[in-house]
């Protein structure tokens, strides 16, 4: 089968910094054969110069300063085949200070993996870090949860502390607003043990492989039906194509031959080709990220954070809307309503008031609990 025929699903790798997020992507593409020999020869060397025994993660983290610091910045995007699925799997940041490109990759995603240490020294330290992603990923609507326990090399009694962290992981989970049961899976991602294959070093793991679990994933219907959108993520001006618009499409189907309207600019355009990974594509579905070239007057004035949709069925403006919000730190202690701020879609910033408080969300059960709250605290979540 054609992998394009393939069941297609985005999967975010998430965690603290250090866990091996990028190391364990890097050792998945390395072991589904889905790097060349020169890549594997270059991030080879890039490992020498940086004095690094670990190769994978340069496989991934291309950015001299994501090298020098041994630091994921900014969020990647990859194609990984199996048997069953076509994946795109997505490197986001694990430092906080990121957390913006952790966000963007999170709003894309049908599958969530986080990969954590099962060192107990590092997994304390970043447990603040792994609650607040956890949180997020759950208040953004990802509802597969995928925990990747990673470094087992390094731990005593493995089989012992296995059993314990996934109960500990699981009831976080829980409390963090996720409500369906997370998958487990034990790994070494240095050595490579149990991301494809049951492991020889893990004889006391009976469960599924990493990837067997990421594919085990019940996936969201596909909204092909519905109006086409496509969120601009960024804007390139390639020689001999033209205009490329890179984004996902959230919803629809989009063909080349299309005539489009991009949003708030109004302008109008027509696609000339559709690729995903350097490939051409003749129907681009919900939730593909994809290339789009375009023609027409005023294509080069496209902004990232601009929405595609069809020219016979357009986005329509609008000035009040309703969301579901996560007060953060760093928001006035009681944020109240007519407070004033700046909305973030995708790549757009929008100025906004909030004009009422409807009620605030329990987050154990997902049900409402107040109803028109005067004023909202640091981590209440509300419509």
């Amino acid at each position: 089968m054609d992998d394009r025929e393939l069941p297609r699903a985005t999967v975010l790798f998430v965690g603290p910094s250090q866990s091996g997020k990028s190391t364990t992507i890097g050792q998945l593409l390395a072991l589904r054969d889905v790097v060349s020999k020169e890549e594997l020869e270059s991030a080879t060397a890039a490992a020498q110069k940086y004095g690094r025994d670990n190769s994978f993660v340069f496989l991934v983290d291309a950015q001299s300063s994501e090298r020098e610091l041994g630091q994921t910045q900014h969020e990647t995007y990859h194609k990984l085949t199996t048997q069953t699925h076509m994946l795109t799997v997505i490197d986001t940041p694990g430092h906080l200070k990121y957390i913006k490109n952790c966000v963007a990759g999170i709003t894309q995603a049908d599958i969530a993996v986080f990969v954590v240490s099962a060192v107990e020294s590092e997994l304390e330290a970043s447990m603040p870090v792994i609650t607040k992603q956890l949180g997020l990923v759950a208040l953004l609507g990802v509802k597969n949860l995928v925990f990747c326990l990673n470094k087992f090399d390094r731990v005593q009694d493995a089989s012992e502390r296995f059993r314990a962290l996934n109960t500990k992981l699981t009831a976080l989970a829980k409390s963090c607003g996720h409500k369906t049961v997370p998958q487990t899976v034990p790994v070494c991602s240095l050595y490579g043990d149990n991301l494809t294959n049951p492991s020889t070093n893990m004889p006391w793991y009976k469960g599924m492989s990493l990837i067997s679990a990421i594919c085990d994933c019940a996936l969201p219907p596909r909204l092909n039906s519905k109006p086409l959108r496509m969120c601009i993520q960024q804007v390139k001006t390639i020689p001999g194509a033209g205009t490329v618009l890179i984004g996902q499409v959230g919803s629809g189907t989009l063909q080349a031959g299309t005539s489009v309207t991009i949003s708030p600019a109004q302008i109008q355009a027509t696609v000339k080709s559709i690729q995903m990974y350097g490939e051409d594509l003749k129907t681009a579905e919900a939730w593909d990220n994809v290339g789009v070239c375009i023609e027409g007057p005023g294509v080069k004035s496209v902004l990232p954070g601009s929405l595609l949709s069809a020219e016979a069925d357009p986005s329509k403006p609008v000035d009040r809307f309703v969301v579901q919000m996560m007060v953060r730190e760093g928001a006035p202690k009681m944020l109240k309503e007519g407070y004033k701020g700046t909305i973030d879609v995708h790549c757009t910033h929008v100025v906004c008031k909030v004009h009422q408080l409807l009620y605030t969300i329990d987050k154990k059960t997902g049900k409402p609990a107040e109803v028109n709250p005067k004023f909202l605290k640091v981590g209440d979540v509300a419509w």
